[in-house]
């Protein structure tokens, strides 16, 4: 677990925020990417974030161009749609473009004995660093 936080932390402050993005944005711009036209109850659910959070994070996306928001279509117009926007979709593939060219292949630098010792090291840190912080 803690070696996901890590791996997230670095790629916020060495790939995206030199982007002008943060790691909320870049995965609320790749669910649109892959699904079109969503619903934000959709972009919350995905994210596993709060309603207030995700507006945020739309907001900042929308302020830069990067997705558009619009009411929905049939019944219900009070569900609110994003989606990725041509700027958006540019500002995505350069993302992925820099993420693919840092990309560390931990599989080819590490055994798998040597990935499991470190991740059970680094989750006993973590764990012991919660029990402490209570």
């Amino acid at each position: 677990m803690i070696v996901s936080h890590l791996l997230e932390f670095m790629a916020n402050k060495m790939v995206l925020e030199p982007l002008g993005l943060t790691m909320s944005g870049y995965k609320i711009m790749h669910i649109l990417d892959e699904h079109g036209s969503v619903a934000i109850s959709r972009v919350i659910t995905c994210l596993g974030s709060t309603k207030s959070n995700v507006s945020q994070r739309l907001s900042f996306l929308e302020k830069n161009g990067f997705v558009k928001r619009s009411s929905g279509d049939g019944d219900d117009k009070r569900t609110v749609l994003v989606v990725l926007t041509e700027k958006g979709k540019k500002k995505l593939k350069e993302a992925r473009l820099v993420l693919e060219k840092k990309s560390l292949k931990f599989d080819e630098l590490f055994s798998e004995k040597e990935l499991k010792s470190v991740s059970g090291f680094l989750n006993k840190v973590f764990d012991k660093l919660i029990i402490n912080l209570k």
